[in-house]
């Protein structure tokens, strides 16, 4: 099953890699990656190639992404006896529209999703494997409401595992297009147990509050990184540090 995951995963790449549109396609594609580490053994890490086939990606227009991510986490049973671990890999395969007004834009995107699900159970019980297919849908908004603020808030919901995400920023300009503020984020998952998903007792949630620097720019990419208080909602308090890199053709 795992063999036929990864084959799924390169096959949507190269799909997703290969426009079969013709004529000029400059400014049409965006790379992006991020990733993160956590208390309580927390780690993500994601990268998306998102094709905007019929205009320029900074234009309104339909938009075809491919993403695929990785989680790692830990969580106690009901009784908090011991600690799990799991590890999630997750393929989507999006389409949507971009909407690019003046000073804001706004990214809809839903489509299929496949994910691989490991848990490791503390209690030394057999590890189990899962893999389940289902939708996964994005919204983003970005807005500068002048020349020298952003905000930007994004939300994402994943039906395999019932994971979601939402993100909360706004900045001030440091330097031109560099901007240095708060951040606030609300994550979870369902844990997958064999074919149904676990109780909300065992349920992983977290919510992050810190501060962000983007825009740094460093030949063609971007760069940001971010900081912060996380709490967890089983486990407790600790902290966070993450990093994104974009860069556009």
């Amino acid at each position: 099953m795992r063999r036929m995951f990864q084959a799924v995963c390169i096959a949507a790449a190269i799909f997703s890699a290969s426009p079969a549109w013709p004529g000029e396609l400059s400014d049409r594609i965006e790379l992006e990656s991020n990733a993160s580490v956590g208390s309580f053994s927390a780690a993500y890490a994601d990268a998306s190639l998102t094709f905007s086939p019929f205009a320029p990606y900074y234009d309104s227009g339909l938009r075809l992404r491919f993403t695929t991510s990785y989680a790692q986490y830990t969580y106690p049973d009901a009784a908090k006896t011991f600690v799990s671990k799991g590890k999630d890999t997750e393929a989507d395969l999006l389409v949507g529209y971009n909407f690019q007004f003046d000073r804001w834009s706004l990214l809809l995107l839903a489509g299929p999703s496949l994910t691989w699900s490991m848990q490791s159970p503390g209690d030394l019980s057999l590890t189990s494997e899962t893999t389940k297919a289902g939708a996964r849908a994005v919204v983003s908004i970005m807005f500068n409401p002048t020349d020298a603020t952003m905000l930007y808030a994004q939300s994402s919901f994943s039906s395999p595992n019932n994971a979601y995400y939402a993100q909360l920023k706004f900045g001030a300009a440091i330097r031109p297009k560099v901007f240095l503020g708060p951040e606030f984020a609300l994550s979870g998952r369902a844990i997958m147990d064999g074919s149904n998903l676990a109780s909300f007792s065992t349920d992983l949630q977290q919510w992050k509050i810190g501060g962000f620097l983007s825009g740094l720019e460093i030949g063609p990419l971007q760069f940001g990184l971010s900081a912060g208080y996380l709490n967890d909602r089983q486990q407790g308090n600790g902290a966070y540090a993450g990093t994104s890199v974009r860069a556009t053709f």
